[in-house]
């Protein structure tokens, strides 16, 4: 069985620890995220469970002021939902995780960005000092 020069040469080598790189930043980026999305989430709720009166009462005064059907029937929803959710008493943590769901997903798509970019940045200087040998 032989094996390809290719395969094994520094130039593979270097790609594969680009792609490294980048998926290592995603996942930086994603825990990150994670973590100060669902930390966020949690922290609201416990301030809506903790200020639930005040806040129904103000939400109810916005609602009186919306002129639109539609906006207010939604908003109205929404009131709804909230006033349920303070109701219950509870932290939702299917809605924590949720929000921390979607926290990894944009700071890793971010971070792995960033690698991408920086990587090019440094290629495009690498083949410009070569240029210049």
């Amino acid at each position: 069985m032989e094996v390809s020069a290719i395969q094994n040469s520094p130039m593979q080598h270097q790609k594969q620890v680009k792609r490294n790189n980048i998926l290592t930043s995603a996942l930086s980026g994603a825990g990150i995220g994670a973590a100060i999305n669902g930390f966020q989430s949690f922290s609201q709720q416990k301030q809506l469970l903790k200020n639930g009166d005040a806040f129904i009462k103000n939400m109810t005064e916005e609602i009186a002021q919306i002129t639109e059907p539609e906006l207010k029937q939604q908003a109205e929803k929404v009131a709804q939902a909230t006033t349920d959710f303070i109701k219950a008493g509870k932290i939702n943590l299917k809605a924590i995780g949720i929000n921390a769901l979607k926290g990894a997903l944009m700071f890793g798509i971010v971070f792995a960005g960033v690698e991408v970019i920086s990587n090019a940045i440094r290629n495009a200087k690498a083949k410009k000092q070569a240029k210049q040998v």
